[in-house]
């Protein structure tokens, strides 16, 4: 099980503060956060299951003009 916490405005100097643990076994294989492509084409920023393909936790940005927007 994978366990996400997130504190907003909750500290002065960080606004934004993420945890996230990934409950796995600790020999399954992994990639380190980089950008990659979903099967629906759709580009994501996040670490990578190598042995099942999902993520555990990431982004999906779209890219309009020169600013990157959060796509669904």
């Amino acid at each position: 099980m994978c366990i996400v916490a997130l504190a907003w405005q909750l500290f002065e100097d960080n606004p934004l503060v993420l945890l996230s643990n990934r409950d796995e076994f600790l020999q399954r294989p992994t990639r380190a956060l980089h950008e990659w492509q979903l099967p629906n084409g759709k580009k994501i920023i996040a670490g990578q299951d190598a042995q099942a393909g999902g993520t555990w936790l990431g982004i999906c940005l779209l890219y309009t003009s020169t600013l990157p927007t959060i796509c669904s």
